[in-house]
């Protein structure tokens, strides 16, 4: 695999992995203020 390859494979999972992170912290901030019953647990 050339480095270039790997380079950009690393790049998009982080950024998927941000992409993650920001979603699941709006959702909880948006459950949190609403007072709304956490369903995860």
């Amino acid at each position: 695999m050339s480095p270039e390859l790997a380079f950009l494979q690393a790049l998009n999972g982080i950024s998927f992995g941000a992409l993650l992170f920001i979603l699941a912290a709006g959702l909880s901030l948006i459950f949190g203020m609403m007072d709304v019953v956490n369903l995860a647990h």
